[in-house]
């Protein structure tokens, strides 16, 4: 009997309990023979591509994120999130930093916003990217790229947290001397959120759990 060999890298898509099957970005990745493991709380409603395993779990981020991990058998973890679209280069870049990088590496995207938010988004989508560029404090919405090592080594995402459980990570991670490199890709995020509850209200909402969130996971001892 030949055992299969695991995957050196495998995509882990969050999914929330109203969120729909992404199926362009699984698509999108599918051809790119990248196995995917779609971690929601809810059985899937239709049926998936070879390569796509949908498991299911508690509700959070934190807890989707970490059963995603645990169930896969790959070195190197790419977390995409469900409303991402992803140039059709993506995948070639991501396997060519997994090749290259060491597990305190800690890839991620640039980001943009979609049309579907005020115009304004702009200013944040700079102010994201310099952000990560000059202060090494990428969001989850730009696609982080991980070794296993490093999750292991920081006991994986926060699971009592609402949101920013990826920030938190982040920050964590550079107590273990983590460093974060830009990858040479632009990933496309909703904005609607934006529109639906206010520009202005929503980036100083972000920008205060922001700044809770650093504070709190620079106190965290391993």
């Amino acid at each position: 009997m030949v055992l299969a060999t695991p995957p050196t890298l495998e995509v882990i898509i969050p999914l929330g309990p109203q969120s729909m099957i992404p199926r362009s970005l699984i698509d999108d990745l599918v051809a790119s023979s990248i196995p995917i493991i779609v971690s929601a709380t809810r059985p899937p409603d239709t049926d998936l591509p070879k390569g796509v395993r949908w498991i299911s779990g508690p509700t959070g981020r934190g807890h989707q994120l970490n059963l995603g991990i645990e169930s896969s058998e790959a070195a190197w973890l790419w977390m995409i999130h469900a409303d991402s679209v992803i140039p059709r280069e993506s995948a070639t870049e991501v396997i060519r930093f997994s090749q290259k990088a060491n597990w305190q590496q800690l890839g991620y995207c640039q980001l943009a916003f979609n049309t579907d938010g005020p115009w304004v988004v702009k200013l944040n989508e700079w102010g994201a990217n310099l952000r990560s560029r000059y202060l090494s404090q990428p969001y989850g919405d730009q696609a982080l790229c991980m070794h296993r090592e490093l999750w292991h080594r920081l006991s994986g995402f926060k699971t009592d947290l609402d949101r920013g459980e990826d920030l938190d990570f982040v920050i964590r991670a550079q107590r273990f001397g983590a460093r974060t490199e830009v990858l040479p890709i632009t990933i496309t995020t909703s904005a609607a959120r934006y529109r639906k509850e206010g520009w202005l209200k929503t980036t100083l909402h972000h920008q205060v759990q922001a700044w809770r969130l650093i504070r709190n996971a620079r106190r965290w001892q391993p």
